[in-house]
């Protein structure tokens, strides 16, 4: 009896192990090419046939998903969305304009570490961090490498009603979406990427320059 409880016990922890594993990450376990560039693909200078033929071959995107559509974002002609299988990113969609990846968009169903993303991408430039407020409050943080052309987007859960100052970024700090845009195209993070809506003097008196893990301030929007 004794050792049956035992086995039992084994196979619990050996569930519970396999439940807390992590799903591989298309963002980060890319060796490709350097981001903003992913599986070869390379914002400003790949074709928008040149795409659709990559992504058609790649075995961790169902295949049935692939859409191009035409797209809201300015600028912008068309877009190809598809969904992952099997990944920690759900979904992605690549941007294009006048025929070229302008920008790419991973969206995460199970959120990554931010300490993963700096130990591959380097640590970011700067921070922008707005609160607004809903029935609740809605945070949302920005990490920015304008130089690489990356955004890292974070969003924690709904906040308590009292809108608060400052907000502690962690190496555990989730991120929930990336944005690789060409560095070239100008202002390309307020106009379509991660800041898309916001203008640049409000993002100018907003941002603050990354100094590792501590608290930010929380910039009130429309403030």
């Amino acid at each position: 009896m004794r050792r049956i409880i035992i086995i039992m016990q084994f196979i619990l922890l050996l569930s519970m192990a396999a439940s807390c594993s992590r799903a591989p990450s298309v963002v980060l376990e890319d060796n490709t090419c350097n981001a903003p560039c992913w599986r070869t693909i390379e914002v400003g200078k790949t074709s928008q046939a040149e795409v659709l033929d990559v992504i058609a071959k790649m075995p961790d995107i169902q295949e049935d998903s692939i859409q191009q559509e035409k797209t809201f974002l300015p600028m912008m002609e068309d877009a190809v969305y598809w969904k992952f299988k099997g990944t920690a990113e759900l979904n992605a969609d690549i941007s294009f304009h006048d025929h070229t990846a302008v920008m790419i968009t991973f969206n995460f169903s199970r959120p990554v570490r931010l300490q993963d993303f700096i130990q591959k991408f380097g640590e970011p430039s700067s921070v922008y961090i707005t609160s607004s407020q809903g029935p609740g409050v809605y945070l949302t943080v920005n990490l920015i490498f304008p130089n690489k052309g990356i955004c890292l987007f974070h969003q924690p859960k709904l906040l308590p009603s009292q809108n608060p100052k400052e907000y502690a970024i962690t190496p555990a700090t989730q991120i929930n979406d990336v944005y690789y845009i060409d560095p070239t195209f100008q202002n390309g993070q307020l106009k379509i990427g991660c800041l898309r809506g916001l203008e640049a003097d409000e993002f100018s008196t907003g941002v603050q320059e990354w100094a590792g893990y501590k608290k930010y301030v929380v910039k009130k929007q429309g403030k």
